[in-house]
């Protein structure tokens, strides 16, 4: 064991002894002058004490430069008879009256223990140089030979047999506590020791102290021990450490759950009687001081484990002990949590009914009725989509109505004909109270938390409903425009509207039409009745609901997710639409007028042809684009848009097709009109000569 331990109580020069100091030292002959004269003064103090001697003290002298003889050891004289055994019952006519001067005792190289810069402050850590991490302390519990045992080692060391007597030299506690038995268990060197009986071996039960063995033989070369020994004796030292050397802020207070416990064991008649307030008082001053005496004690009776301690302090720990024994490795520590745990377990039962048998029965029909879903998102296999937006609303509306009549239909008889056959257990709540007022409020406070856990339940399968649905939208997400599914979900058309082009329907209205879903979905669970409808004829007739909740509010009226999902989809069609920039001239007129000012001039048959190759051309590009364009979530048809452009592009052809007939025609006409006139009117003569007839 290390050396923290208690100092010696020494004597300043006033005569009085400092309580936890450690003991002068003889640094010169001042110093020893003025041991000498404190400890004559302490002998002077003790006279009166069992033990003592009234005559007068011898001279001390100290040895110059010999350090460690200035320590006081202890013990009794030596030429006194044996003092029959001792108990360890306080009597204040034998405790000297020593008043420590106030030193600040983190300087006088106190233990660990009884420093105020301490971490544990009430408990020693005798064992802090040999820390180690909570897996390497794993092996400590079975055995001392295991207590270097780390993970890391552990293959790197070949296993090697354990017999008993090698697990008995590394038990050091029989040596310094000398309350083995002596003749120890033997075990068979085949047969493996089990936990329990190598902690019981390795750490042997510890028992308060109820005897002083007979104090060592005091060293007779030095005359300060000598001294001491014919003032003090174990006892007096004993209980001196426990009230004086241990301050009062190292050890903890009486804390005010160990009081409550006190206070709950009087009875309520004594408890609240101002007759006794005075008494109780005393009684719970007197509860703290055994505490904190205990508290010391036991400090001080662990350091006394130490044999170097029990030797310096000139206390001998006492073999054998009371009938009391404990084993520090089963002690339970008291928890702060204890009450917290109760009050709460007293809630659970009292007011959220867990522990009733009725609800683990409408737990199990909760959970066969669960395995049903409120929407079916596998419908939507590839032969079924694409949809317009009313034909996919409409399959949501209709899965939801179903299982909205599976609920009514099929949950509610049957959670009621659970509650009519284990009427006796719940009913009896308001049946078997003395107060029927009060049995009928625990009636409703239980039918309140039944409603509570079936609308737990409702909103569970609402959430998974709404996760299977985000997750299906999810799918026809992909930066790259391609998507895990194989058919887009919504089918729109590019129409024509006016000079612009625009996608019927909107895809606003997609969004609109995927949060219009999950609202569809909610509002399964918004419109189930209580259960007491089902049980009380009285309420059968009345619109009560269970309460909603379970469901984040602005998932559902926002529908984040899906809108972002929705967008970022669209954005790939709004690009497709930009192709179609190049036959707005068709929708916006510029075309027609372009081809209305070519017809007011006068143009070879040649140009009539350049300009009608133009306009053939843009119907030939409005036949090579796409009819149908897939993305991912959205399924694209031009075929109106094409329809609509394909007929402008060949009404202006046919305007200059027109205009060239009409050109035509007027020509064939003025040839018409002026060399047929001529030739009838030749006709109608006689040709005179053979030339004219030619």
């Amino acid at each position: 064991m290390s050396s923290h331990s208690l100092p010696p109580p020494s004597a300043d020069s006033t005569g009085n002894a400092s309580g936890p100091l450690s003991a002068p030292t003889s640094t010169g002959d001042a110093s020893a002058q003025s041991s000498h004269d404190g400890l004559a003064s302490m002998q002077r103090s003790f006279a009166s004490a069992p033990g003592g001697n009234t005559s007068a003290p011898e001279p001390i002298t100290f040895r110059k430069g010999d350090a460690h003889q200035s320590q006081c050891q202890l013990s009794q004289r030596p030429a006194k008879p044996k003092a029959p055994d001792t108990q360890l019952i306080y009597n204040p006519d034998t405790m000297p009256e020593i008043i420590p001067p106030p030193i600040n005792p983190d300087t006088l190289g106190l233990p660990p223990v009884l420093k105020h810069v301490s971490w544990t402050r009430a408990a020693p850590f005798k064992e802090e140089g040999f820390a180690r991490n909570v897996s390497d302390s794993i092996g400590n519990n079975y055995s001392p030979m295991a207590q270097d045992l780390n993970i890391i080692s552990m293959s790197m060391i070949p296993p090697r047999p354990r017999s008993h007597a090698s697990l008995a030299s590394h038990t050091p506690h029989e040596k310094t506590l000398g309350i083995l038995e002596a003749n120890a268990p033997s075990y068979a060197e085949s047969r493996p020791m089990s936990p329990l009986a190598r902690i019981k071996d390795s750490y042997p039960p510890l028992s308060a102290p109820a005897k002083f063995q007979a104090a060592a033989q005091p060293d007779p070369y030095d005359p300060e021990a000598l001294l001491l020994s014919h003032q003090l004796t174990p006892e007096q030292r004993y209980w001196y450490y426990v009230h004086r050397g241990i301050p009062n802020e190292v050890v903890p207070e009486l804390d005010s759950i160990a009081t409550a416990n006190m206070e709950a064991m009087i009875p309520a008649f004594l408890r609240h009687s101002e007759l006794l307030n005075d008494i109780k008082q005393l009684l719970l001053s007197e509860a703290k001081e055994t505490h904190q005496t205990a508290l010391k004690r036991s400090i001080l009776d662990y350091i006394l484990l130490d044999d170097k301690e029990r030797r310096r302090l000139g206390i001998p720990y006492p073999r054998g002990g009371s009938d009391l024994q404990y084993h520090p490795r089963i002690v339970r520590a008291p928890v702060p949590w204890h009450h917290s745990v109760v009050s709460a377990r007293q809630a659970m039962e009292k007011i959220l009914f867990i522990t009733n048998p009725v609800m683990r029965k409408l737990l199990n029909i909760s959970e066969e009725f669960g395995q049903n879903k409120v929407v079916d998102c596998s419908y939507f296999v590839p032969a079924v989509v694409p949809l317009d937006v009313i034909e996919f609303r409409h399959v949501f509306k209709r899965q939801c109505d179903e299982f909205s009549k599976k609920v009514k239909d099929e949950w509610l008889p049957a959670v009621a004909g659970m509650f009519f056959s284990t009427k006796e257990q719940w009913y009896a709540m308001a049946t078997t109270n003395p107060d029927s007022d009060a049995g009928f409020r625990l009636l409703d406070s239980f039918f309140k938390s039944v409603a509570t856990l079936m609308s737990n339940q409702i909103w569970t399968m609402v959430a998974s409903a709404l996760d299977d649905f985000e997750k299906f939208i999810a799918k026809f997400e992909s930066s790259s425009g391609s998507s895990q599914q194989s058919e887009p979900i919504f089918a729109v058309n590019v129409v024509v509207s006016g000079s612009q082009i625009r996608f019927e329907p909107p895809l606003s209205e997609l969004e609109l039409a995927v949060a219009q879903v999950m609202d569809d979905i909610c509002s399964v669970a918004r419109r189930v009745p209580k259960i007491e409808t089902k049980l009380f004829t009285s309420l059968q007739n009345e619109n009560i609901i269970l309460p909603s909740s379970g469901v984040d509010g602005e998932r559902v009226a926002e529908a984040r997710f899906v809108r972002g999902v929705l967008s970022r989809s669209a954005q790939s069609p709004q690009k497709h639409l930009l192709g179609y920039d190049k036959f707005k001239s068709l929708l916006s007129h510029k075309a027609e007028k372009r081809v209305e000012e070519f017809l007011r001039d006068n143009h070879e048959l040649e140009e009539y042809e350049v300009e009608i190759q133009k306009l053939l051309k843009l119907v030939e590009d409005i036949a090579a684009s796409p009819s149908i364009a897939r993305f991912n979530m959205i399924q694209i048809d031009c075929n109106l848009l094409k329809t609509e452009l394909t007929v402008k592009a060949k009404g202006l052809v046919q305007q200059l097709v027109d205009q060239i007939a009409d050109l035509n025609r007027k020509t064939n006409q003025s040839i018409c009109g002026q060399g047929y006139p001529r030739g009838i009117y030749a006709m109608r003569e006689a040709p005179r000569q053979t030339s004219t007839l030619t």
